[in-house]
Order: structure tokens, then C-alpha cells, then sequence
């Protein structure tokens, strides 16, 4: 293994790797608030509403990432056509956090679902029994509880839209799988190893650092929660 073109090809792939970033982070908070939203329905005492939240849920999960991006990539823009939008001059980096951002939302309702419902009932009427609007007591008393074990899940559907990121090779984006391939042509292959070894380090070093952001938050969330 070449090490000096192996360290080279990182230095050429961090450019497009804060790209990816930028989509991942994006695509986590469109994607958090969906959840939010699909959540509620699932939670509502409407039995339409909780269908629409489940069958979004449960389609979205039973889909391939690589299926999902390829429908919203063509068939968005004939959607929005129909309402007179031209999406001719999106970039494709758009068509990849809507599709991660709704891949993030189906999974992060179910987590903000099961959250909320592992709060014991009484803590919310308490809250309201001592003056509390219902929303100061989710947001003094039940939100502080639901981070705790929102953070463990987050942070592997984070994990998993990065790597998932890696897909957008596939509608022509030129991501860190699109500049290694491209890379990896100029070698005429000779340099594969070192090429993909280098995307895939950088995959790892970003899946440890949020890993332990993480670690970091969930340690402070469980701090306040136990002096409050």
C-alpha cells in the first residue's frame, strides 16, 4: 500500500467530505422536524391521522435508500411540475436531503413516539396541577426526560445517513464516492486501495467524532436531569 498517495487522496477528498457533511446536517434537522411532525400524528386521537404517520413510517421503512432517492430525484420535479415549479436548476444536493431527510424522518418518529410514551403520564399532570401551560411542561419536565433516550438512536440515524450519503453518486453527484471513483480513473485503477481506504477512513473518523458528541450530550443531559 502506496502510504504517501493513500494520505494525498485524503487531502483531496476533504473538500467534498464537508459537503457531505452539510448535507447530513441538513438532512437531520428536515428530517428531525418531520419527525416531530409524524410523531404527533401517531400520538394524535385521530385514527386518520395515525394512519397517515404509520403507513408514512412503515412505507418509507420498507423502501431502499438507493429506491427512495431515485423516486424523489425523478419523480419530484414531474410532481412539482404538475403545480407549474421548474426544478431544473436544483442542485442535485437537494434531491439528496430531501430523500435522507425523509429516509431520517420515518425512523426518528417512531424514536420521539416511544420516547414521549415512556414518560410516566402523572409527571404531565402534575406539571399542569401546579399552573403549568402543557407546553411548559413538556418543555420543563418531559423534554428533559425524552433527550435521554432520544440521544442513543439519533445518533445511529446519524451514523446512517452519512454512510447513506454515499448514494448520491448514483443521480450524478460528485460526492466522496464520486471523487474517489473520479480519482481512481486517473490511476487507470492501479490506486483502488488506497483511494477507497482513504473515503472510508474519513467515513469512520466522522461516524466516531458524532459518536462521541453523543456520548458527550448524553452525559450532560443525564447531569441536568439529576439536579433539576
Amino acid at each position: 500500500m502506496d502510504v504517501s498517495y493513500f494520505l494525498q487522496t485524503i487531502i483531496q477528498l476533504i473538500p467534498v467530505f464537508f459537503d457531505a457533511i452539510r448535507i447530513l446536517l441538513l438532512s437531520i434537522f428536515f428530517g428531525t422536524l418531520l419527525g416531530i411532525g409524524v410523531a404527533k400524528q401517531k400520538l394524535s386521537k385521530k385514527k386518520g391521522l395515525q394512519r397517515i404517520g404509520t403507513g408514512y413510517t412503515t412505507f418509507i421503512r420498507c423502501v431502499p435508500s438507493i429506491v427512495l432517492l431515485y423516486v424523489v430525484y425523478y419523480g419530484l420535479p414531474k410532481v412539482l411540475g404538475l403545480f407549474g415549479l421548474d426544478t431544473t436548476s436544483w442542485d442535485r444536493s437537494v434531491y439528496i436531503i430531501i430523500a435522507f431527510a425523509l429516509f431520517c424522518g420515518a425512523s426518528l418518529s417512531e424514536v420521539f413516539r416511544s420516547s414521549y410514551l415512556s414518560i410516566d403520564r402523572g409527571q404531565r399532570e402534575a406539571g399542569i396541577s401546579v399552573g403549568m401551560t402543557e407546553g411548559q411542561t413538556f418543555l420543563r419536565v418531559v423534554l428533559p426526560q425524552m433527550v435521554r433516550t432520544i440521544l442513543p438512536p439519533l445518533g445511529n440515524s446519524v451514523i446512517a445517513v452519512l454512510n447513506e450519503s454515499s448514494l448520491g453518486f448514483a443521480i450524478g453527484y460528485m460526492d466522496i464516492l464520486g471523487r474517489a471513483k473520479l480519482i481512481g480513473n486517473q490511476t487507470y485503477g492501479a490506486k483502488n486501495v488506497e483511494i477507497y481506504f482513504a473515503a472510508g477512513v474519513l467515513y469512520w473518523l466522522a461516524s466516531i467524532a458524532i459518536g462521541r458528541l453523543i456520548t458527550i450530550f448524553e452525559k450532560r443531559s443525564n447531569r441536568k436531569v439529576m439536579f433539576s
